[in-house]
């Protein structure tokens, strides 16, 4: 949802103009997500289900804030911007993982401590400067719509590594996230 969020708040925020295909690439795209999540195989919603998706859609909130603050916020240089980010999250998450978990359970090797810092440096750092340097050159609107590419890459992925069956709903709903996201950024003549 968090491509949504960017997308409907793209005129009021950024002053885009948001069409009638931008909107209906948003549509097209969240059916394909919600074909790509697997929503649709069945069983009954618990209070947990509830939970799980008031959850998800807070965190959705959170990261269109992430995207909307990087390209209100005005500095060239993409990697301050991932600098400032990764420290604000630090600030916040160290006192809460103080507050809320047993840290004497903790028992770092030389191999996690690589692994900590391969993910925060690589995978984290590296991917957050390419992701938010590349914003200053592209409208908010095509954030949102490429932002929808993440979990069909998933849905492949765990298909591949994790040998994990690809349905029927999980390729037509790759097949509209993707669509979706290519007629949006066609220019018309």
């Amino acid at each position: 949802m968090q491509p949504t969020i960017v997308l409907l708040l793209s005129p009021l925020v950024f002053r885009e103009r948001l069409t009638g295909k931008k909107l209906a690439c948003a549509l097209a795209a969240i059916v394909g997500m919600v074909f790509v999540s697997g929503v649709l195989g069945g069983g009954s919603a618990g209070a947990q289900d509830v939970r799980g998706v008031l959850f998800g859609l807070g965190a959705a909130a959170l990261y269109a804030t992430v995207i909307i603050l990087n390209k209100k916020v005005v500095l060239d240089d993409a990697y301050e911007k991932s600098v400032i980010q990764l420290a604000a999250a630090a600030v916040i998450l160290v006192p809460y993982l103080l507050l809320t978990e047993d840290l004497t359970q903790i028992a770092l090797d030389g191999a996690a401590i690589g692994m900590v810092l391969l993910v925060g440096i690589v995978h984290t750092g590296i991917a957050y400067a390419l992701y938010f340097g590349s914003m200053k050159n592209l409208t908010a609107q095509s954030i949102a719509v490429m932002s929808y590419i993440d979990p069909v890459f998933a849905l492949f992925l765990s298909a591949a590594v994790l040998h994990e069956p690809l349905t029927l709903t999980g390729i037509l709903g790759a097949v509209l996230v993707i669509g979706s996201a290519v007629v949006s950024e066609i220019r018309n003549k």
